[in-house]
Formats: structure tokens, sequence, C-alpha cells
């Protein structure tokens, strides 16, 4: 009986070490959370359209380009019409993942799909957090524009019609890339360089994006989401206490966004995703007479959830689909 007490005290405290090691490790760093939310997001929610081989038969892709980055995971897909007669308008899409995790082939059969209505859209990758910290993925978005600028004759890339896109965490880069590219202030802020002359930019398509940074951690109504969420903006942001980091500033969209930003098209899902920072951002938008586009499903109507506009077997998909295509098409010539 002695000998079953001892071995119970030794085991005891090795069990309560077991089960305490994910709440201590999550106070150290963000590096385990962001593993395994980046294992997550290697199954994406795209789903491929069932005229896949039609679309195909329109396009031609060129794979996994180096477009020169300072930085990791500097590589892209270009995505061309095939019957193209003549330069054809510019997009680029920036995938999602929480900072952490996605890869562009996520994207391959929704950029596949635009491409196949006439336009050059390139799908680009790029250093994850907590890795390559912020502003790490803007540094790359102005690499890869730079790189396409550079084969704009090869891809057949109209340089005066170019538009930016982006899902999820790639939606707010994006948001934050185009107030840099029309603020001096904020692109002298976060230093980068301006590259995109403003009036080549013809627009934005921003899909289920965290518009507010600053939300991230303590909006949700689950205690296990808000503490995910503070991991990723620790992670992408670079600090623990990221709340009072200076360069939240930076990213804080309503400070930054001056009459040259451009035109935007702007969804969201109605479940489990950010569609108040959506309607946040848009007021923002409005209030600087901002031209903008938006649609969203009453719950009542259809349950959409974060990343909705990828599953093109649904109605809402198609229909958001359609509407984006209509404002890409009204803003190029």
């Amino acid at each position: 009986m002695e000998k079953r007490k001892r071995r119970i005290g030794y085991v005891a405290p090795f069990l309560i070490g077991v089960l305490m090691a994910p709440a201590i490790i999550t106070r150290l760093t963000p590096v385990p959370v962001s593993k395994l939310l980046r294992k997550r997001f290697e199954r994406p929610k795209e789903f491929t359209p069932r005229n896949h081989e039609e679309i195909q038969a329109k396009t031609t892709s060129v794979k996994d380009i180096d477009y020169r980055s300072t930085l990791a995971n500097g590589k892209m897909d270009v995505i061309m019409p095939k019957d193209s007669l003549g330069k054809a308008p510019l997009i680029i899409w920036v995938h999602g993942g929480a900072y952490v995790g996605g890869d562009k082939r996520d994207i391959t059969s929704y950029a596949e799909s635009i491409a196949s209505y006439g336009y050059v859209v390139a799908n680009i990758n790029y250093a994850l957090a907590p890795e390559q910290i912020y502003p790490g993925p803007l540094v790359q978005l102005t690499e890869s524009y730079l790189y396409l600028k550079e084969h704009a004759e090869e891809f057949g890339i109209d340089l005066d019609q170019v538009l930016f896109a982006g899902d999820s965490a790639g939606a707010q880069i994006v948001a934050q890339f185009l107030a840099i590219q029309t603020n001096p202030i904020l692109a002298e802020l976060v230093a980068i360089q301006a590259v995109v002359p403003k009036e080549s930019i013809k627009g934005g398509l921003l899909f289920c994006g965290p518009f507010n940074i600053e939300k991230l951690g303590t909006e949700s109504k689950s205690r296990l989401m808000n503490i995910l969420m503070n991991q990723v903006a620790w992670a992408y942001v670079g600090e623990k206490n990221w709340l009072k980091d200076e360069r939240l500033k930076q990213v804080a969209l309503d400070l930054h966004i001056t009459k040259e930003y451009p035109p935007v098209f702007v969804t969201d899902g109605n479940t489990n995703s950010f569609e108040h920072h959506a309607h946040e951002f848009i007021e923002q938008l409005k209030a600087k007479q901002i031209e903008v586009e938006s649609i969203f499903f009453d719950r009542k109507e259809a349950k959409t959830e974060h990343e909705y506009q990828f599953l093109l077997n649904t109605e809402p998909a198609k229909i958001t689909f359609n509407k984006m295509m209509e404002f890409i098409e009204k803003h190029v010539s």
C-alpha cells in the first residue's frame, strides 16, 4: 500500500503537468496554436465548379513562379485567358489562413473561373506567421506587383487596369495595402513604398476579412475562439501584448482611408465569420465617399459561413461570383 501511494505521488505531478502544459505553452509562445491552425488550413473549403473542364479549356497557367521576394515562400501562379485579344486587366489575389496558414492552391479553381472571363489572375503565396511577422505579407504583395510589372508583356497584362483581391486574412492585407498605395502618410509610417499608380487601381475585392484586428481575441462569445484569435494576432504582430503595440495604429483602416481609396466589393458570411467587421468597414468607406458594392445573405435566406464564396456548388456563392464579375466589368474597359 505504501509503495502504491508513493507511485501515485510520483505520477500525479506528471499528469498535472501534462494536463497543464498546453495552457502554459500558449502563454509563452503562439507557435503551437499556429502550427495546429496551419494543419487545419491544409483542408481548403474550395469546391470545384461543375463546369471546371470547360473553364480550364479557356485558361492557361504558369505555376510556382519565383517572384524574387526578399522573404520566404515567394511563389505565385499566373492564370491567363487563352483567347485574349491583346492585354488583359490584372487581378492579384492574396489567400487567407489566419496569417499562419493557407496556400495559393486553395484559390486555384476560383482564380481559373475569373480568368476564363478574360482576366489575368496572379495568385500569390507569402511567408506565414509566426515565422514571418507583420508587415511581411505587405512587403511581398508589393514585390509580387513589381515582378508582374516587369513581366507584363510576357503575361499579357494591362498595367493600367489592376485589381487586388483577398479572402479572410488576405482581405485585411489587401485592404491595408490599398491604403498604403493611396495614402503617403501611411506608406511612410509602415515604411513600404507605394508602387502602384493610383489611377491604375480599379478596385479591391474583399471576402470575409477581419478588418478590425483590435477586436480579435475579445469579440467572440466563445472563449475558445477568443483564445485562438488572440494567438493568431500575437503570431502576426510578433508581440504577446499585441494590443499595446504601436503598430496597431498602422492597421486601423479608419485612420488611413482617404478619398483616393479605390472602389471596393465586400462580402462576408453570416455564420462563424466577420460580417460585423465588413459592415463597419463599409461605413468607414462611405464616410469618405468611397464607392462600395456589397452582398450579404440573411440567415433566414441562407446560412453562409466563413469563406462561403468558394463553395461554387451553392447558390449564395454563385450569386456572389456573378455580382463580383459585374463589379469587375464595371470598373475595367
